[in-house]
C-alpha cells in the first residue's frame, strides 16, 4: 500500500468512526463558567473559598445532631442562655440555611459529574484516535525512513505498558487528565448522605 492510500484509509476510518462525547464549544464553556460564577456570587461565596486546612479544622456536626437543634433552641430561650462568641440565638436560622443548601449541593455534585464524565469521554476519544494514527504511521514507517524518523519522539509515549505497571497508566501519560475531589462513585453516594445528615462526627 502506498503512503497516499494509507493516509486516505486513515481519513476514511476516522470519518466513519462512531460519534463519542458531544462536542463542547468555547461558547458553551464560557456560558457555563459565567453561570457558575453567578451562582457563587448569589450565595455570597468568596473565592477561592475555604482551604483544606480550614475545612479540616472546622467544627463538624455530629451525625443526627441537627434533629436536636430545635430542642436546644427552646432550652436556650427558656433558661436565657446567651453567648458573645457562639451564635446561640441563631441556631434555628442556621439549621434552616443548611437544610436549604443540601439540595443545592446535590445539584452541584451532579453538575460536577457531568463535567468529569465529559472530560473522561473526550479524553478517551482523543486517545483512541491518537493511538490509531500512531499504529498506522508505525506500519508505514517500515517502508519509509522519513516517517520512521518523524515518529521517533513518540516511541516512549506509545511503548507497551511494562509488566507490573497499573493498567491504564501508559495511556495516562498522553491523555489530558483532571484531578478532582469528587469521583463518579462519590457523586452517587454523597448527595444521599448529605440529605440525611448535615455533618459528620467531630474529629477525635
Amino acid at each position: 500500500m502506498t503512503k497516499k492510500k494509507a493516509v486516505e484509509k486513515v481519513d476514511a476510518k476516522t470519518n466513519d468512526a462512531p460519534a463519542g462525547a458531544p462536542a463542547v464549544t468555547d461558547a458553551s464553556i464560557d456560558e457555563a463558567s459565567k453561570l457558575v460564577e453567578q451562582a457563587a456570587a448569589a450565595l455570597g461565596t468568596k473565592s477561592p473559598g475555604m482551604t483544606t486546612v480550614e475545612r479540616r479544622r472546622a467544627v463538624k456536626v455530629r451525625t443526627g445532631g441537627e434533629k436536636y437543634i430545635p430542642l436546644l433552641v427552646t432550652l436556650a430561650a427558656k433558661y436565657a442562655i446567651t453567648s458573645p462568641v457562639h451564635a446561640v440565638g441563631e441556631m434555628a436560622d442556621l439549621l434552616e440555611q443548611v437544610q436549604k443548601l443540601v439540595p443545592l449541593q446535590s445539584q452541584m455534585m451532579l453538575l460536577l459529574k457531568v463535567v468529569e464524565d465529559s472530560i473522561i469521554q473526550t479524553n478517551g476519544d482523543m486517545w483512541s484516535a491518537a493511538t490509531f494514527v500512531y499504529s498506522v504511521l508505525k506500519r508505514m514507517a517500515k517502508r519509509d525512513g522519513s516517517i520512521a524518523l518523524a515518529i521517533e519522539p513518540l516511541a516512549e509515549l506509545f511503548a507497551p505498558t511494562p509488566k507490573g505497571e497499573a493498567k491504564g497508566a501508559a495511556t495516562a501519560k498522553g491523555a489530558i487528565t483532571t484531578t478532582s475531589s469528587t469521583t463518579p462513585a462519590t457523586v452517587q453516594t454523597e448527595p444521599a448522605a448529605a440529605a440525611t445528615a448535615v455533618g459528620t462526627p467531630p474529629h477525635t
